[in-house]
């Protein structure tokens, strides 16, 4: 979902902007000189209302969120200035939806639309205001030649060390480095923490993993817990405590320092707009229940996206057990920076009671 926040609001460096409308062809810009690019698209948006997003397919991106369920693909490589041109056959930008994604990073660009055919235009980051340029540094005042005197004495020639005897046993060797976590290049360095593949509004009620095609390379295990046997061993006042006060999980971070450098009731108005337009605008292309706050990890000038208050047990549909559902073990990022993690700060996570104040 971060991923797609900043690309909604102008700050990922992967746009599109038409250059045919019909059939639509797109001229791209910033993916990855010579890297490959996917453009999804849907012939006729839906209403705002019926609009639902989904996952990459693509095995180098599997899983990145998208803004659209799309009803067709076009693969594309950009050329070493990161550029690339894209045709969709049959597609007018009069009815259509589209989104890019680079397969080299798995940055996604801002849904285009309609009302959104170019690059970052009307996006928060085309409307505000240029930091004042740096001033250029001080001249560096002349220096004069530092006066000669004769050369230091050259030290006393030492005998060279000893050979080591044949006897001397080998050094070490180094310890192998450790495994990465999965097989994806991009999440080699990052630990993905026991978690449930669901959102509070849907859910599962049985998984299944199969194997297509046996692993030619070493990496990428993971464990499967069991959600009722985590709520069995809780500490009873500990499960108690969460119980009665519930989670919430926040989901990007997106900073705005720079409108401190506006007056008060300007910032004030920039800020509320803000909130505005990722409420009505990206929000509800996630299946998720968000509240757009400022300030909710003592940063005054960050907004998060914080899901609404949940319950860490949940009751299986089926048999009506309760189980631990809860991604505390994940999300926390008192847990996650004391892991590999390689999410940018834009996505970095955090889980706070229900009234927000930090889980100790």
């Amino acid at each position: 979902m971060a991923a797609s926040l900043y690309g909604e609001l102008g700050f990922s460096p992967l746009a599109a902007s038409v250059t045919d409308c019909s059939p639509l062809r797109l001229r791209v810009s910033g993916a990855t000189p010579g890297g490959e690019v996917v453009l999804f698209f849907r012939r006729r948006a839906p209403p705002l209302a019926d609009a639902g997003g989904s996952l990459a397919p693509q095995y180098m991106c599997r899983g990145r969120g998208l803004m659209l369920s799309p009803d067709g693909i076009v693969d594309g490589f950009a050329d070493e200035a990161g550029e690339a041109s894209m045709l969709a056959p049959a597609v007018s930008c009069g009815t259509a939806q589209w989104q890019l994604l680079d397969l080299s990073s798995c940055l996604v660009s801002r849904l285009g639309h309609a009302a959104a055919r170019n690059g970052t235009a009307g996006t928060l980051r085309a409307m505000m205001p240029s930091p004042p340029p740096l001033p250029p540094p001080p001249p560096t005042p002349p220096q004069s030649p530092p006066p000669l005197s004769p050369p230091p004495p050259s030290p006393p020639q030492s005998s060279p060390p000893p050979s080591p005897t044949p006897s001397s046993p080998p050094p070490p060797s180094p310890p192998p480095p450790s495994p990465p976590q999965v097989n994806k290049e991009s999440l080699s360095k990052h630990y993905i923490g026991l978690h449930n593949e669901s959102t509070f509004k849907k859910t599962a009620k049985a998984g299944a993993f199969v194997c297509f095609k046996p692993a030619t390379g070493w990496g990428g295990e993971f464990f499967i817990a069991d959600g009722e046997a985590i709520f069995r061993d809780l500490d009873p006042e500990v499960l108690r405590e969460i119980m009665r006060r519930k989670v919430r999980i926040s989901v990007s971070n997106l900073d705005f320092d720079v409108l401190d450098k506006l007056p008060a009731p300007q910032k004030e108005a920039a800020m509320r707009k803000l909130e505005q337009m990722v409420a009505d605008g990206v929000a509800p292309k996630f299946d998720m229940d968000l509240e757009m706050l400022w300030g909710t990890d003592g940063r005054a000038m960050r907004l998060q996206a914080v899901q609404n208050a949940q319950p860490p047990v949940n009751r299986h549909p089926a048999t009506g057990r309760p189980a631990w559902f809860c991604n505390l073990h994940n999300q926390a990022r008192f847990l996650r920076e004391r892991r590999p993690c390689g999410t940018p700060e834009v996505g970095m996570t955090d889980i706070y009671f229900g009234d927000l104040s930090l889980i100790p």
